[in-house]
């Protein structure tokens, strides 16, 4: 398999080539009926050449994430799987599956939250949300000035996100302090079917270059078993958005 890929990205690189000289000598040559079909070839040959290698770029990438995964598997370690960034991230409807009670911790929202609410609104039937309280000023400040950003925009999605949030049915409340890492929780009672993924909040580091590590309750009990506790500290000391907020 891996010699099929690698020849694959050769094929490709070589149409480039072929391309590239097809489009440097085409206006050379005297007929101009002969001069249109190379240059079109050469067009073909890059395209074709470049759709080849972005292909194979994908496909490497997933094949990497799946191969880690089965490695920390064979290995017997707690983890279940690692993801480099958002970009190899289980889409939500493939990661919700056989979930139907979800526990979540985000610092702030945004377009991948807000994203996560609409497919677990579909999925999920008992979902709780934990967010910054939004009158957290010394927390905000702080997060502004680890991951960057403007506080007031944080805010904002904060309002946004809660509002969107409580429209789905879920139960929303506001933790006045740093929530260190977003943590997704699934099946949070169930002793086969509990998972959790927790993306890592890194300074300076944009929000789609987060790396992400998934344990399940099955495979890491104590290590699921603490993230729960961390959770549930963070529930019974958050408050409800007062009305109107």
């Amino acid at each position: 398999m891996k010699l099929i890929d690698g020849l694959m990205a050769v094929i490709g690189i070589l149409f480039i080539l072929a391309g590239i000289i097809c489009l440097i000598v085409y206006t050379r040559i005297p007929d101009p009926v002969f001069q249109i079909l190379v240059s079109q070839l050469g067009g073909i040959l890059v395209g074709g050449g470049a759709v080849e290698l972005v292909i194979q770029f994908i496909a490497v990438r997933h094949l990497v994430e799946r191969a880690s995964s089965e490695v920390l598997r064979k290995l017997g370690l707690s983890l279940d799987a690692f993801y480099e960034n958002r970009e190899v991230l289980p889409r939500w409807s493939e990661e919700l599956v056989d979930t139907s009670e979800v526990w979540l911790a985000w610092p702030t929202g945004g377009k991948h939250a807000a994203e996560g609410v609409e497919a677990i609104s579909k999925q999920a039937n008992n979902v709780r949300l934990i967010l910054t309280k939004l009158g957290s000023t010394t927390t905000l400040d702080g997060y502004a000035k680890s991951v960057g950003g403007e506080k007031q925009k944080m805010q904002a999605d904060i309002r946004w996100l809660t509002q969107l949030a409580q429209k789905s049915g879920f139960d929303v409340r506001w933790f006045d302090g740093p929530i260190t890492n977003s943590v997704t929780i699934g099946n949070p009672n169930s002793t086969r079917r509990g998972w959790a993924r927790i993306e890592l909040t890194l300074p300076i580091i944009e929000a789609g270059e987060r790396p992400s590590i998934r344990v399940t309750n099955r495979k890491a009990e104590n290590v699921f078993s603490n993230i729960l506790k961390g959770y549930r500290y963070l529930w019974d000391n958050s408050e409800k958005p007062p009305d109107g907020f």
